[in-house]
């Protein structure tokens, strides 16, 4: 993905995540017309488009908790997933800092 490539696409990809904390930090979170709420709809497609990729190409869709195939439903986000993607984004903010300060 985009926190293992070169470090300007680490960069970009920080900034824009960066971005989003702000916007929900700060934005309005009403829905539908919240810029926040918008943000995050939008980024909740773009996840779930991502996994449906993954999934096209295992070519099967399994429950996170059971394993058990869930047909036209898209994968949910394991634990495993979500550890390793709150180490990276930790780990590369910290970098980021680093190289910012």
């Amino acid at each position: 993905g985009q926190l293992t490539g070169s470090p300007s696409t680490v960069l970009r990809r920080l900034r824009r995540t960066a971005a989003f904390v702000v916007l929900v930090a700060t934005g309005d979170l009403r829905p539908p017309s919240g810029d926040a709420w918008r943000e995050c709809r939008n980024v909740r497609a773009i996840h779930a488009r991502v996994r449906l990729a993954f999934e096209e190409k295992k070519n099967t869709t399994k429950d996170a908790s059971s394993g058990a195939p869930r047909p036209g439903q898209p994968p949910a986000v394991n634990l495993e997933d979500s550890v390793v993607t709150l180490l990276a984004f930790s780990e590369n903010v910290l970098m980021t800092v680093e190289v910012l300060a």
